[in-house]
């Protein structure tokens, strides 16, 4: 019986390759045109967002005007401060806002510590404050011939201004300057602090701290009448404060003229020599 032998057709190992090749050609091409249409429908979008005036960012220019710009937990910083720093802003989208820069205008206000800046689509800003708390006046002067120079200092070290309005009933810290980096005088406000934690329920009041020498701490106060400025050494301050009032009795009649009392050794209290003012002093 004669073999049939069966031709292979032309659409062979050539043609399924060329199928296949022409399905990927296609769906590259459809996955080119779907990222073509996204690209423009972004791009689309965004000048919608930039340039629609239902996006622009307005404040209130007077009194009783729209204001999109809302400040929140500022209570000693100036909000003024913080509402100039957005005037560059007023008509610009929200969307080209540069959120990170006018952040860090407004922490270069005084009294802000830590602040957010958030968009309120579609046309508001929300400022978020957390304000600097004080630990005690500050008396900067550094000569008796200068003026007087009272400031708020906070538990970082950082210098404020006293606000207009204020019922502070805070300590009074000698021994801090201008000049002196901010950690050291964090590290001033940290000794007065654990002072005043030492001498708790003593019994006695406080009216002034020098930190300029944080090896020897004075502290000035009141008792019967009399002023006297205690020399408190580096440590045992509530000790020290306890002696003091035990012998207080004692200390009246012996030392009556005393001003400056040394209270650095254990088991003695005797009469110093009166103290330069911290501010004559330039302690690091």
């Amino acid at each position: 019986m004669p073999r049939t032998v069966q031709a292979e057709s032309s659409t062979g190992w050539f043609g399924r390759g060329w199928a296949s090749s022409s399905g990927f050609i296609i769906a590259l091409g459809v996955l080119a045109m779907l990222a073509m249409v996204a690209l423009v429908a972004f791009y689309a979008s965004e000048r919608y967002v930039s340039e629609s005036p239902r996006f622009r960012f307005r404040m209130a220019q007077m009194a009783g005007d729209e204001d999109n710009l809302r400040i929140m937990g500022s209570n000693r910083a100036a909000a003024a401060e913080i509402r100039r720093v957005f005037h560059q802003d007023q008509g610009r989208s929200l969307y080209t806002l540069p959120v990170a820069e006018r952040r860090a205008q407004i922490l270069a206000v005084k009294w802000v510590r830590e602040a957010a800046v958030i968009r309120r689509w579609p046309d508001g800003i929300d400022v978020v404050v957390d304000e600097r708390q004080p630990a005690a006046f500050v008396h900067l002067t550094r000569r008796r011939s200068d003026p007087p120079k009272i400031m708020l200092v906070d538990d970082a070290g950082e210098l404020l201004p006293i606000p207009e309005k204020n019922t502070y009933k805070l300590p009074v810290l000698l021994g801090l300057r201008e000049d002196q980096p901010v950690s050291a005088r964090a590290d001033r406000v940290r000794l007065m602090r654990y002072f005043l934690r030492d001498i708790d329920g003593a019994g006695v009041q406080v009216a002034e701290l020098d930190v300029a020498d944080t090896r020897n701490v004075k502290c000035r106060l009141s008792l019967s009448g009399r002023t006297l400025m205690l020399l408190m050494g580096a440590d045992g301050f509530g000790a020290n404060i306890r002696r003091f009032r035990d012998h207080w009795s004692e200390i009246q009649q012996r030392m009556p003229q005393a001003q400056v009392l040394d209270m650095r050794v254990p088991e003695h209290i005797t009469a110093a020599a009166e103290e330069e003012p911290a501010g004559e002093r330039k302690a690091d």
